[in-house]
């Protein structure tokens, strides 16, 4: 408790820093075989079972051989869920994974 007064008062506190998650569930088509990244680090290879993330915003990347490229920043809330359904799409003959058409 902390009372208030007309003089100034002088408080030493320790703060702890507070972490919250939530969880990014992915459901991809093609449902195997994709390798997932999560802010720039892969996470594994699709199906994955829900991953729990910090609360903020995150990078998430989807590849495989043959299919275009696949990413999106996700905002995770405080003990919230985040679906993902990337639906991953071929690439076609002689173009870039990562064209930008």
């Amino acid at each position: 408790m902390v009372e208030v007064t007309n003089r100034p008062i002088v408080l030493k506190a320790k703060l702890t820093k507070v972490i919250t998650h939530g969880m990014l569930v992915i459901k991809t088509e093609p449902a195997a075989g994709i390798t997932v990244y999560v802010d720039r680090k892969k996470v594994g290879v699709t199906p994955l079972k829900p991953m729990k993330l910090r609360s903020g915003r995150h990078y998430i990347r989807f590849e495989l051989e043959g299919f275009d490229r696949w990413h999106r920043y996700v905002e995770i809330e405080n003990d919230g869920t985040h679906p993902l359904n990337p639906v991953m799409e071929r690439t076609p003959p002689g173009k870039s994974p990562f064209r930008m058409e």
